[in-house]
């Protein structure tokens, strides 16, 4: 997509809460559609702007589900820009997400699993396994370990 000026921050760049809204829709949609049914935000699990996005350049937003255990699933969305004469791109953000599939009696089927099928999709399994572990830990710490 065009970023336009619109989205722009004090430094001329693209206000870096409109690219989380943006990830967070992918990341729902890609979340939604591997749970097969609608799901809930739980968390955000880590986040990096690694470079400013310019006005005027195109973003390009890719999303994976990296991993889930029961009715959690964890989703990485990455976002580049991308040079329009070369199409080389650079990556700009990443973004990582924790949503939760609501339990419906009615419909007791386990949530479909990630099955890595190389060395490095096991890698970004194994970071998801690790985050939602961590965040199962953190969410239970503070009381609100319903997931």
């Amino acid at each position: 997509m065009l970023m336009f000026p619109q989205e722009r921050n004090v430094h001329q760049k693209i206000f870096g809460g409109y690219l989380m809204r943006l990830a967070h829709e992918l990341g729902y949609a890609g979340a939604a559609l591997f749970a097969r049914a609608p799901v809930r935000f739980l968390a955000l699990d880590g986040i990096s702007f690694t470079r400013p996005v310019p006005i005027g350049s195109v973003l390009r937003l890719s999303g994976r589900v990296l991993h889930t255990h029961g009715k959690l699933v964890h989703v990485a969305v990455r976002a580049y820009t991308a040079d329009i004469a070369t199409g080389a791109e650079e990556v700009t953000n990443d973004f990582r997400f924790t949503f939760a599939r609501p339990l419906d009696p009615l419909n007791a089927n386990s949530m479909r699993e990630v099955v890595p099928k190389t060395y490095t999709e096991a890698m970004l399994w194994l970071e998801g396994r690790r985050a939602l572990e961590m965040g199962m830990e953190i969410r239970g710490l503070r009381g609100g370990g319903r997931e």
